[in-house]
């Protein structure tokens, strides 16, 4: 049993069992799931974008992305067709100058020469997130709890890749832990294992109901390579990783250059058929429990 959790600016002994906070009890509609991985550049915000675009459209789901990477690419890539541009981030809750109503922002993209407004919103990143003070882990509980107040049907997560105060706050308040990485990167599947120390570590102080959900493959063309890694013996990972993988495509880059999602840009791609059986793949294991 891990007894104590030391991240940056925070120390966190164990607090007695019937205190820790199970959130696949306590919000059974809900789902809230945080992208991350401690390895960078393997699509953790095209990840996010386009699964929860695949869940509005394909699903009909009402979606909340929260950006908690001071890079802002969420932010960025999802703003593309918003008017006028949101001043309000999550420093400004945080300081109290702003509530959750004023800063979720409905995001519009174009479909078919159309502007639409979409089921997806948005909390604003901000560049100073490694540096906002957190208060508590308790932080990001209370945007799934506004989330569940209002319809919500899914909260992605979007997190850096470095494990900074608002990582363990969106990972205290999520059900699971969803982890892309790149099938030509070996180095982005050793992350894995810092994942699996790490979400014991949540379990263990601030959120028993934490679950892994597994760990998907972007830029997987020729995955020859990666097939006899997850099959050589003695290698487990094959249990955790989903079938569905995302093969590379310029349609990918296309669409963050134009700040739409692929279902919304490219509906019919092929990669984009790839993020909708993804998708498709995650609900399923969502159902079955993880």
């Amino acid at each position: 049993m891990i007894k104590n959790l030391t991240f940056p600016r925070f120390e966190y002994s164990i607090l007695p069992k019937t205190k820790l906070w199970e959130s696949t009890e306590r919000r059974k509609e809900l789902k809230s799931i945080a992208i991350f991985n401690q390895k960078g550049g393997v699509g953790k915000t095209t990840s996010t974008v386009n699964i929860s675009a695949c869940l509005e459209k394909e699903h009909k789901a009402k979606v909340l992305i929260v950006d908690c990477d001071s890079q802002c690419n969420a932010t960025d890539y999802m703003l593309t067709y918003v008017e006028p541009k949101p001043e309000l981030t999550i420093e400004d809750y945080l300081s109290g100058k702003a509530g959750l109503d004023e800063l979720m922002v409905r995001i519009s993209t174009t479909f078919r020469g159309h502007l639409k407004d979409t089921d997806i919103y948005l909390l604003p990143g901000t560049n100073n997130m490694d540096m906002l003070d957190i208060p508590d882990l308790e932080f990001f509980k209370t945007v799934t709890k506004k989330a569940e107040e209002d319809k919500f049907d899914y909260v992605f997560f979007d997190c850096p890749a470095n494990l900074t105060a608002p990582t363990i706050a969106a990972l205290t308040a999520s059900d699971y832990v969803l982890t892309p990485a790149r099938a030509s990167d070996f180095n982005s599947l050793k992350g894995y294992g810092l994942i699996i120390d790490t979400v014991q570590r949540i379990q263990s102080t601030s959120n028993l109901g934490l679950k892994i959900l597994g760990i998907f493959f972007n830029e997987a063309s020729d995955t020859r390579g990666l097939d006899k890694y997850l099959t050589h013996d003695g290698n487990s990972m094959g249990d955790i990783t989903f079938k569905q993988r995302i093969r590379s495509a310029a349609a990918v880059s296309d669409a963050i250059f134009f700040g739409r999602p692929l279902v919304y840009y490219k509906p019919t791609a092929p990669v984009t058929q790839d993020f909708i059986a993804l998708t498709k793949e995650m609900i399923k294991k969502i159902k079955k429990g993880a």
